[in-house]
């Protein structure tokens, strides 16, 4: 066993050393929002934590802009856009889901993102006008849903 055991640390570390320092960083780039997300997730409301919330926000989209077809970059822009509505930021918040679910029409968070978007501008912003043609545009491109 002992034979096998240091071979296998001795490939870890070579891997290791082997990967590019882009990947690496993009690693890293995903355990920091990872960390944000659980702590901004602890917290009751996200405008106790602003600063935080808008750093996450900002590494979100800065991973996203690197990233634009990555299943985790899309699903941490959806947490941005969650994030700008408990901000209190609601075109902000409509402006990300949108961007969502246009630029990621097949990905699972697009019919809730579309959703989301009709919803905010129905409850957060009373425009009962757009409300009606985003819930309309879900209806239509997820009927499903």
């Amino acid at each position: 066993m002992k034979k096998l055991l240091l071979p296998a640390i001795g490939c870890l570390f070579l891997l290791q050393a082997c990967t590019p320092a882009g990947i690496r960083k993009d690693r890293a780039a995903l355990q920091r929002l990872d960390s944000l997300a659980s702590h901004l997730a602890a917290a009751t409301d996200a405008r106790q934590n602003r600063e935080q919330a808008e750093t996450f926000i900002a590494e979100a989209e800065h991973y996203y802009e690197r990233h634009p077809g990555d299943s985790l970059a899309v699903n941490h822009l959806f947490r941005a856009g969650e994030v700008y509505r408990g901000l209190g930021e609601y075109g902000k918040a409509i402006e990300t889901f949108g961007r969502l679910w246009r630029e990621n029409p097949t990905h699972p968070k697009a019919p809730v993102a579309l959703f989301l978007q009709a919803f905010t501008f129905d409850t957060h912003l009373q425009d009962s006008t757009l409300a009606r043609r985003y819930y309309q545009t879900f209806l239509e491109k997820y009927p499903e849903h």
